[in-house]
């Protein structure tokens, strides 16, 4: 079989747009397969569809529904490539996703000094909840605080409580227990600690739909996560740069005293490949 793709690089989160035409029910075989060593190696697929709303460009649903922010900021730098959109030239890009409700507006604007690459800013879906959970685990208690949004659910672990631990290690095999009780469609857990400088953060993603399990390079959502909850300790909007595996990625957020107030993230994305691959 042929797929027409795109494979996009928003911060080292490997991520590939499928653009051939799919059923839905193909989407989780499919995902695994292109995402394998062998084929076009990444960590998430993402497929493109025909939006429902006019006032959307396009729509795109990830390999098990969830939501993406780096797939959505790929998916508005493609189309603004696409669009003929020149370097230092700003565009907003409307789009749909899976895990999200309503239209996403995307700012792109391609870099002047680097062919294919643009610095993409996108409101994120609004949080849901901020919540201390405590979760056991080999005999230890894990105290985290839970953020959830519509299409997925961060635990953040604070790594310096403790830095003598195999976090990763406790992290790969906790996640899918732990999901358990939350009951989330994609759950992620995110190692972060505080440095003199910022933040640092180590990212991994558990989607219950296509059953995948990686440690990101950089992840979007996880970002927006770190946010809120920042905004919502200190009791105050923040504006903070979290340093990953892969790079960097911003992250603003409000602070209401009645709801969880707006935040949008922005990374660098760029066109890696764009051809057809065979399964």
């Amino acid at each position: 079989m042929e797929i027409k793709f795109a494979k996009m690089n928003p911060t080292e989160n490997m991520t590939i747009l499928v653009e051939s035409p799919l059923p839905r029910e193909k989407y989780g075989e499919t995902a695994a397969r292109l995402m394998a060593y062998g084929s076009l190696f990444a960590e998430q697929v993402g497929y493109i569809e025909k939006p429902t709303s006019a006032l959307s460009r396009s729509r795109l649903h990830m390999m098990g529904g969830e939501f993406c922010g780096n797939a959505t900021m790929s998916m508005a730098a493609l189309i603004a490539f696409d669009d003929g959109v020149m370097g230092g030239q700003k565009t907003t890009i409307s789009l749909e996703v899976s895990g999200a409700e309503g239209i996403l507006c995307c700012e792109v604007c391609p870099c002047i000094d680097e062919e294919k690459a643009a610095l993409t800013t996108v409101g994120m879906p609004p949080v849901t909840g901020i919540e201390k959970r405590i979760f056991q685990f080999e005999g230890d208690a894990f105290e985290t605080t839970a953020v959830r949004t519509q299409g997925i659910t961060h635990l953040l672990l604070d790594t310096k409580t403790d830095v003598q631990k195999p976090w990763r290690s406790i992290a790969e095999r906790a996640i899918i227990l732990w999901n358990e009780e939350m009951k989330a469609d994609a759950l992620g857990i995110m190692l972060f600690k505080k440095t003199e400088t910022g933040y640092t953060m180590d990212p991994l993603v558990y989607v219950e739909g296509s059953k995948s399990l990686t440690w990101e390079r950089g992840c979007g959502t996880g970002t927006a996560a770190m946010g809120a909850y920042l905004a919502w300790k200190n009791k105050s909007p923040v504006s903070v740069t979290i340093e990953q595996p892969g790079g960097r990625i911003k992250v603003d957020a409000d602070f209401s005293e009645k709801s969880f107030g707006k935040i949008a993230i922005q990374g660098k994305v760029k066109l890696a490949a764009r051809g057809i691959a065979y399964i």
